[in-house]
C-alpha cells in the first residue's frame, strides 16, 4: 500500500505567497521586457489570437518554442534530478508525483522564469492572445498563485 505522504518531504511553503511584490507590481514595463526570455512567438500575437479564437472544442493555443532556445537550455540544465532534496514526493492512491513549491529552494533560473511569468507583462501577453479586456485578464490571473511550483 502506498504511503499517504512522501518518502522524503522537502520543506513546503504551501499557502505562503512567495512571488515578490516588486514582480507583481511592476506595471511600468510591457511584454517587450520578456523578449529575452521568450521565443519568437511573441512577434506573431495576431496569429496566436486568431488560432486561439478558432480552436475547438474550446479556445486554446499551443505555443511551440515558448522559451528562447538559450533560456530553454538553461532551464533544462538547472532542473533538479528526481532524487533531489527539494522535491516533496506525493505517493498515495490519488497521486504519484514530485513537486517543489518553495521558491527559495528552486534553482535561480527556474525561480526567475516563474516570477517573470507571474508579472504584469506576462498577463498582458495572455490578454493579447485571449482578447480579454485588461480588467478581465487580471481577474483570470489574479490573485497570483500562493506558491508556484515545479513538477518533473
Amino acid at each position: 500500500m502506498a504511503s499517504a505522504h512522501a518518502h522524503h518531504a522537502a520543506p513546503s511553503n504551501e499557502g505562503v505567497r512567495q512571488i515578490p511584490d516588486e514582480v507583481l507590481c511592476s506595471g511600468a514595463a510591457g511584454p517587450a521586457e520578456l523578449d529575452p526570455l521568450l521565443g519568437p512567438w511573441t512577434r506573431n500575437m495576431a496569429e496566436l489570437a486568431r488560432r486561439f479564437g478558432r480552436a475547438a472544442p474550446f479556445e486554446h493555443v499551443v505555443i511551440d518554442d515558448f522559451f528562447a532556445t538559450d533560456v530553454a537550455a538553461s532551464l533544462l540544465a538547472a532542473f533538479p534530478a528526481p532524487g533531489a532534496d527539494l522535491w516533496h514526493v506525493y505517493d498515495n492512491p490519488l497521486e504519484r508525483k514530485r513537486a517543489c513549491s518553495n521558491t527559495k529552494a528552486m534553482p535561480a533560473p527556474l525561480r526567475d522564469a516563474i516570477f517573470a511569468l507571474c508579472a504584469p507583462a506576462a498577463v498582458e501577453l495572455v490578454r493579447q492572445i485571449t482578447g480579454l479586456p485588461a480588467a478581465s485578464a487580471l481577474q483570470v490571473m489574479w490573485p497570483p498563485p500562493r506558491a508556484p511550483s515545479l513538477h518533473p
